[in-house]
């Protein structure tokens, strides 16, 4: 069914796929919001343009056929500055590996812990314990040119 939800006088296009009338599944929910922000898997975006919630314990992440672009116009940064210490930096951060817990496949995956990462680089981390992956990339380009010299 689709619901038109008002929240502090903002319309919110919700549509939501129920199983069953006794069974309430919230996790099948695609949400419009008024700002212009789209949620799956949840009836809020929070701060984020595109949300994506894990729908099922056996479902896998986002998958995309093409290449996921960030924009990193000049024109939109200040404050730019190369990287300050980034071996000491890598150093600190912990790769690990893992099976994730809240899914029922079991796969070995490669990654960090968001609280060790929030620990070391804080601008890294978005505050509900997700990593910029970008961060990172840019730390690891400047600690090989950092090593690179020092050969």
């Amino acid at each position: 069914y689709v619901e038109t939800r008002n929240d502090d006088n903002k319309n919110n296009l919700l549509f939501i796929h129920k199983e069953n009338d006794i069974q309430n599944t919230t996790n099948n929910k695609i949400i419009f919001m008024n700002d212009g922000s789209i949620g799956i898997g949840t009836d809020n975006t929070g701060d984020y343009s595109l949300f994506v919630n894990n729908i099922s314990s056996s479902k896998k992440g986002i998958y995309c056929a093409d290449d996921i672009t960030i924009l990193s116009d000049q024109k939109f940064k200040t404050n730019i500055k190369t990287i300050q210490s980034p071996i000491e930096k890598l150093m600190a951060l912990r790769g690990v590996s893992y099976n994730r817990t809240d899914r029922n496949i079991n796969e070995t995956r490669y990654g960090f812990i968001a609280q060790e990462v929030q620990k070391v680089l804080p601008e890294a981390c978005d505050g509900n314990k997700g990593i910029k992956t970008t961060d990172i990339v840019a730390l690891l380009v400047e600690g090989f040119k950092e090593l690179v010299k020092k050969m």
